[in-house]
């Protein structure tokens, strides 16, 4: 065991500085380990500039305490482990303890992980295992199959509440005919992993999960990070999409897992595309009023986001807004409410995670209209994916007092990470996914947003609240502009073969 834990310690160095070299840690940021003096585990937390020893002392470990940005490992049986972390509760400006029991198994030819109403179940020919699934809100059960077979699948399968949630195969399958880098890769891959031994592999693993824990990543996060850089050659932080598994999650009461509303079969026709000249500042309103008067500026994309469903001119609202795109012939999207806008003949629509388990998205797309779909994180990209939106938005960037939020701000490091999954997605796709950055953005900081490599940035206060909303809205058509000439020039001096320093200046 205490190799085992010196073997987690050495690959969460390793993890810590790739998410240095990312930008998702900072370069003083350092890791400290401490020995839980009653059950055989560690306590780990991510510490910045000079660490002071005087805070292991007294009994705060002794009771499996935990700071902010800590993960306490606690491995009772060789193949189990159970894992304590830390998350802010947005809503309630705290900290919670959030407990994930993990167990390890090998994946054979033939093995099943399923579930019923109260486990989860691995099922290796004749041997069949049971978790136990807690109903508690806050604690996962994981089962993580694995094997060091280049042709065996990893899977993972967990369950929060009465939500099931499954890793499974790749989300692309790659032709290695048409990529000799990647042919490289996957040899090297194979290459060491047949020299990897699974206990090896386990502890891999555990680490990229305890690392992305400690770097504020939410469960289904660091799973899909865990997962994805088993299936990376080389000592980066995960990019390339082939590395990234399927993602998949259900209630219970639904019969079969992988029959969520959000697996769209392979072949399924994307949503219409939008007008990406015309997609640049993305203003989020919450009366058609603001939309004529920002139409009338000649911005050419919004978005009409009432909260309260009962308001009474709700419909006509809508309606209203529909007319004025097309009397602008502008974008107007309609956030939530798909029945109105397919009544009325909408140019797009807007859903949230929670609403495509709700919204009849093969009537959306029949009926021709164009969909975003709000991410936060690696796993909503993933699920998004699968329904070939027309965009794609990322958020919330920084903290904002516009929506009560359930995950922590992104930053700009994760957003940068984020769109060059959706570069890799829409390349394999061959088709364009238009991205928005959304939440706390400004005159102030869009710039730097829009050097992450996003289409667009979605705006809220910065123009209903602003002192001159026609300066304002100027403003930020300037610093597209800027961006657009920047491009060319950049592009210019790379076809008249200027030096590398000259073209990314």
């Amino acid at each position: 065991m205490a190799e085992q834990l010196t073997s987690v310690k050495v690959n969460l160095h390793r993890v810590l500085k790739l998410a240095q070299a990312a930008g998702l840690a900072k370069p003083d940021h350092h890791l400290q380990f401490d020995a839980d003096p009653y059950r055989h585990g560690l306590c780990i937390h991510l510490e910045q500039g000079r660490f002071r020893t005087d805070r292991l002392k007294g009994s705060r470990f002794a009771h499996g305490e935990l700071s902010n940005h800590g993960v306490l490992l606690m491995t009772d049986e060789p193949q189990q482990i159970m894992i304590s972390a830390r998350q802010q509760v947005i809503q309630q400006h705290d900290l919670i303890q959030q407990n994930y029991h993990v167990r390890y198994c090998e994946q054979i030819q033939g093995c099943e992980l399923t579930y019923d109403a109260n486990h989860l179940q691995v099922q290796q020919g004749e041997q069949q295992t049971k978790v136990k699934a807690g109903m508690t809100a806050h604690t996962a059960h994981i089962v993580v199959a694995f094997s060091p077979q280049s042709d065996t699948p990893h899977s993972e399968l967990w369950r929060v509440g009465s939500n099931v949630y499954s890793l499974s195969s790749a989300t692309f399958s790659t032709d290695l005919t048409t990529s000799s880098e990647l042919v490289t890769d996957v040899l090297d891959l194979e290459t060491d992993r047949a020299e990897d031994s699974q206990q090896s592999l386990m502890v891999q693993h555990l680490a990229w999960l305890i690392g992305s824990l400690i770097f504020d990543f939410p469960l289904a996060d660091a799973l899909v990070i865990a997962r994805a850089a088993m299936n990376v050659s080389r000592e980066t932080w995960p990019q390339d999409i082939h590395a990234f598994p399927a993602v998949s999650s259900t209630d219970v009461s639904m019969s079969d897992l992988h029959q969520s509303p959000c697996n769209i079969q392979s072949g399924a026709i994307p949503f219409k595309a939008i007008h990406r000249v015309d997609f640049s500042l993305y203003p989020v309103v919450d009366d058609v009023t603001w939309i004529e008067q920002l139409l009338r500026l000649g911005v050419k994309t919004v978005q009409l986001r009432i909260k309260d469903p009962q308001q009474p001119d709700l419909e006509q609202q809508i309606k209203q807004a529909i007319l004025l795109g097309k009397r602008y012939q502008a974008q107007v999207f309609i956030n939530d409410y798909w029945q109105l806008a397919i009544k009325h003949q909408a140019f797009g629509v807007h859903l949230g995670q929670e609403d495509l388990h709700t919204a009849d998205i093969q009537a959306l797309r029949h009926a021709g209209i164009r969909l975003g779909i709000s991410t936060h994180g690696y796993w909503e990209i993933l699920k998004a994916q699968q329904i070939l939106p027309s965009y794609i938005a990322l958020g919330h960037i920084f903290p904002t007092p516009t929506k009560q939020m359930p995950s922590l701000p992104q930053g700009l490091a994760r957003l940068r990470l984020y769109q060059q999954l959706i570069d890799a997605i829409a390349q394999t796709q061959q088709r364009e996914i238009p991205t928005v950055a959304i939440g706390g953005i400004d005159l102030d900081n869009a710039a730097s947003v829009l050097a992450q490599g996003v289409t667009s940035v979605a705006v809220v206060r910065a123009v209903t609240q602003a002192t001159n909303m026609a300066s304002a809205v100027d403003a930020f058509q300037q610093l597209f502009q800027l961006r657009k000439e920047n491009f060319f020039a950049r592009k210019t001096s790379f076809q008249c073969g200027e030096e590398d320093h000259v073209i990314t200046r």
